[in-house]
């Protein structure tokens, strides 16, 4: 079995935190901690850095505190949540940001592998944000973080442009860009810039807010398209890291 999933259990009962703990240990999980509120979670997440966090919706049923909580972590300690049981309102999940979901009735097996699951995805993320893949591979990476690599033609003029805003190094300008771009898809530099902005807009809304704090920071609004080129381009060329 390969490296263990560091991950801490939020929930209120004592009795439940104890049978998840008798059972996930030997599932490729590693419990590194435990809270019995959101409120409490926070100092367990900065201080034992867990890369997933097994969250019951009952304890914030629409998901703003959860929201508020990896708002407040930095990007190294913020976990990919995973979340036991149903929500009781619809719009937490669209809130939360596509974290994943697990029935209770669907079993501790099914509950280990989306943890274990979980806790890869965030290791190669936080790998492609530290540098360690080769450009292109980065730029996927962090494009597919995002949600932004899709079938959406804004989706394809982004990777394009966001691969020579790293060739050109500090001397992007959206204009040479847009050119650039517009160019090698035979369409014209403002259909380029408006199918990006579009792309951006829809998709990164819907990414994985641990993804978006890792990547963008937790000011949590949608960043416009030269901000996002600019940020992207600068941890694909290894001229910034955030972690």
């Amino acid at each position: 079995m390969g490296e263990r999933a560091r991950c801490v259990i939020v929930d209120r009962s004592e009795w439940f935190r104890e049978l998840l703990r008798g059972e996930l240990e030997g599932l490729g999980v590693e419990l590194v901690g435990e809270a019995v509120s959101l409120a409490d979670a926070r100092e367990v997440l900065v201080s034992r850095k867990p890369e997933v966090a097994l969250v019951t919706p009952e304890l914030d049923e629409r998901g703003e505190g959860v929201r508020r909580l990896l708002s407040g972590v930095g990007p190294a300690e913020c976990p990919t949540l995973v979340l036991l049981g149903q929500f009781r309102a619809p719009t937490g999940f669209k809130i939360l940001g596509g974290c994943r979901r697990v029935g209770k009735a669907d079993g501790v097996r099914a509950l280990a592998g989306e943890i274990v699951a979980a806790a890869e995805e965030r290791r190669e993320l936080l790998r492609a944000v530290s540098g360690e893949y080769r450009q292109e591979r980065t730029a996927d990476a962090l494009l597919h973080a995002l949600v932004l690599d899709g079938n959406q033609t804004g989706c394809a003029y982004l990777r394009h442009a966001l691969l020579a805003a790293v060739r050109e190094s500090d001397r992007v300008r959206a204009k040479e860009l847009y050119t650039e771009t517009a160019e090698s898809f035979s369409t014209s530099p403002s259909d380029v810039e408006r199918n990006i902005r579009f792309a951006v807009s829809t998709c990164v809304k819907s990414a994985p807010i641990n993804s978006r704090i890792v990547i963008l920071g937790s000011g949590g609004a949608v960043p416009g398209n030269m901000e996002l080129i600019r940020t992207l381009a600068g941890i694909v060329g290894g001229r910034a890291r955030r972690v």
